[in-house]
């Protein structure tokens, strides 16, 4: 029979895999693995609410005083997250497609038009598949992209 351990929260005697072990293979803390769940529950309970708060009020702040930084990390994000963002890309490449996403803010600000960056090959297409570069990218309005959508427009690309 091998030994119990008892819980320091729950005063009950359990198997020794039933508490988090160190990398030696004893019991890091005397406190059940079903416990500290449970205390991690409550406690995340409590301070979501307030860390939610706080967050929101950063990435709000931070939106605020950069929204062509945002929507530029935004794109550059999800385009990395598709594989989309190539490693070679130069600084100065870089900088086009940051400078892009000025451009459609300012649009968008001097004409009270929505303006958005599209892919002009999507970077998701049905076909074929583009990268995040600056010469596959071009500001059109918001209602134009909404209905182009994922698709390749061949008059676009062709002409």
């Amino acid at each position: 029979m091998s030994k119990l351990y008892k819980c320091s929260l729950c005063n009950s005697k359990k198997q020794i895999n039933e508490f988090y072990l160190r990398s030696n293979g004893t019991v890091s803390e005397y406190k059940c693995k079903h416990c500290l769940s449970l205390k991690r529950q409550d406690k995340y309970q409590t301070d979501y609410e307030k860390v939610r708060e706080c967050n929101r009020k950063a990435v709000s702040e931070f939106q605020k005083r950069n929204p062509d930084k945002n929507s530029e990390k935004v794109a550059r994000y999800n385009a990395k997250k598709k594989n989309a963002f190539p490693k070679w890309l130069s600084q100065e490449d870089i900088s086009k497609i940051k400078s892009i996403y000025k451009l459609c803010r300012a649009i968008s600000k001097k004409t009270g038009v929505p303006h958005q960056v599209d892919h002009i090959v999507p970077l998701n297409g049905k076909d074929c598949s583009g990268l995040h570069v600056p010469w596959n990218l071009q500001v059109i309005t918001k209602d134009e992209n909404l209905r182009k959508s994922n698709k390749l427009i061949e008059d676009i690309v062709c002409s």
